[in-house]
């Protein structure tokens, strides 16, 4: 049986949660990350506080599918891409360009 994708503002608080965890810390990024029913290969942030949340199995090392946190607007990461806004500081993209 196949399970519908889940909604992002289903989830989304346990996404801001951990923007805030990434954000607060240390720690640049994080492996194999389940957050509900999305299955992240990773989830990382940049210097300047974009968050990446790749899905697992994204395509390859520089351009990925997932959703992004750019604390500076949606200048961060998206070139040539068509991005899907779902509300808040939250972009979804099929595919993602990060720096």
């Amino acid at each position: 049986m196949v399970l519908p994708r889940p909604w992002f503002d289903d989830i989304r608080p346990q996404f801001e949660h951990l923007t805030r965890e990434l954000r607060a810390g240390p720690e640049r990024s994080r492996p194999h990350v389940e957050i509900g029913r999305f299955d992240l290969g990773s989830v990382r942030k940049d210097r300047d506080g974009t968050v990446y949340f790749v899905d697992k199995g994204g395509l390859g090392s520089a351009v990925f599918t997932g959703w992004v946190y750019p604390p500076r607007g949606a200048s961060a990461g998206f070139d040539d891409f068509t991005a899907t806004h779902p509300g808040g500081p939250w972009y979804e993209s099929p595919a993602i360009w990060c720096s």
